[in-house]
């Protein structure tokens, strides 16, 4: 992604306007850019993809506002580590152990300012195949705490396997709807999701 696409991201409505309201997050996001440029980027598409899929959801003003800012912060722990692990094709179990991490460091990061959106980050690695933090996934429960980690680890998922990794090269859109159809339970807003993202691309 070139600078003009960063700054067409960044000055999206709902992007924009969650930063002016919260200055803490843009010198977190600036820490970001700075460290780990493609998780920045990951971060603003993610967040764009998180409030399209809130609003479709139809949560209210504040959780769309909530979801901004979680998608914003998912990946903000990365700041807290080595950039060199991120840049490498295959990992440890130790290095993997490592990158999880991350989460907490979201988590902590975001917690110091607003409680409720550190809960939604917490959770976004718990709806895929081997799950954490915490190592087992959430039961399906009503909550809207729990909705609003599943469509940010669903906005997580379709950014990031759309897109080319230093592991791998991007996944075609059939085969991510393929792939998350067995992990999110809702075929139709995962298609949605894909098609969003697409167009990101186009």
């Amino acid at each position: 992604m070139n600078l003009h696409e960063q700054q067409q991201l960044s000055s999206y409505p709902p992007i924009a306007e969650a930063c002016a309201a919260r200055p803490w997050i843009t010198p977190l996001l600036q820490q970001l850019q700075a460290t780990y440029p493609d998780a920045y980027t990951h971060s603003l598409r993610v967040a764009l993809l998180a409030t399209k899929l809130a609003e479709r959801e139809q949560l209210s003003a504040d959780d769309q506002r909530r979801m901004t800012v979680a998608g914003l912060m998912h990946d903000v722990g990365k700041i807290a580590l080595a950039p060199e692990i991120f840049s490498q094709e295959t990992l440890s179990p130790e290095q993997r152990l490592v990158i999880q991490t991350h989460i907490r460091h979201s988590y902590e990061l975001v917690k110091a300012h607003d409680e409720t959106t550190a809960q939604i980050v917490v959770g976004h690695h718990e709806s895929q195949r081997n799950p954490y933090p915490r190592a087992q996934q959430r039961a399906d429960t009503p909550s809207l705490l729990h909705k609003q980690q599943k469509l940010l680890a669903l906005a997580d998922q379709v950014d990031s396997l759309l897109s080319d990794q230093a592991y791998r090269e991007a996944w075609d859109p059939d085969s991510v709807f393929q792939y998350l159809t067995q992990h999110f339970t809702d075929p139709e807003l995962i298609d949605y999701a894909i098609g969003v993202r697409s167009e990101l691309s186009t």
